[in-house]
């Protein structure tokens, strides 16, 4: 039991965090997984918000020519560094691929959150008008729950951003912010119980309907 809600508490959290990115820099990249001989996966980069042109960032390459093992090539351009070629185990590339396509799915499926979120919150809401004590612990506890989660992905993710776009122009951003936002959203979670159950519980801080 303990472990289907973790399970479902890191599947929220992905799909969270899908949702803060796009918000906050999603236009800016596109995926597209590819079949050709070289090149499986690009990661693309628009030049701005209303420029359709796109330009690879970062690709996933099969063995070729100058370099004979699967690799990551990360692009000069927006980097500031020699392309690393960054060798890759075997099978890396059908891995990337997979990924790319459900990251293709959770492009979409994100906005479902919002949705999810909202349906919680009015099952929270209708709970505490069935129970007829006078409380609105429920709400409070799903409301500061939620709150956690977007304040600390959106947290998480700025300061991703910032840090990557120091450390790694061009690709830094993107990782930093997917991954501290990522990780915002449990700890802003966390944040939101603790606060919670050692302070709405309190009788005191109960409010009336």
């Amino acid at each position: 039991m303990a472990n289907d809600r973790k399970a479902n508490e890191g599947f929220d959290s992905i799909l969270k965090s899908t949702l803060i990115f796009k918000l906050m820099e999603g236009y800016k990249y596109t995926l597209q997984v590819s079949h050709l001989k070289t090149t499986a996966v690009n990661v693309m980069r628009r030049i701005d918000k209303g420029n359709n042109t796109n330009n690879w960032l970062l690709r996933f390459d099969n063995p070729h020519k100058g370099a004979p093992f699967p690799h990551i090539n990360i692009r000069h351009k927006y980097t500031g560094i020699q392309d690393p070629h960054l060798k890759l185990p075997p099978g890396s590339i059908t891995v990337a691929q997979g990924g790319a396509y459900i990251a293709k799915a959770l492009d979409w499926l994100c906005y479902a959150t919002i949705i999810y979120d909202g349906i919680q919150l009015c099952q929270a809401i209708y709970r505490d008008h069935q129970n007829g004590n006078g409380t609105m612990e429920n709400t409070a506890e799903c409301a500061a729950d939620k709150t956690g989660q977007y304040v600390g992905g959106f947290t998480g993710a700025l300061v991703g951003q910032t840090v990557g776009s120091f450390l790694l122009p061009g690709v830094g951003p993107l990782v930093g912010a997917v991954g501290l936002g990522y990780l915002g959203v449990g700890y802003g979670r966390k944040v939101a119980a603790f606060y919670f159950q050692n302070y709405w519980s309190d009788q005191k801080l109960k409010s009336k309907l």
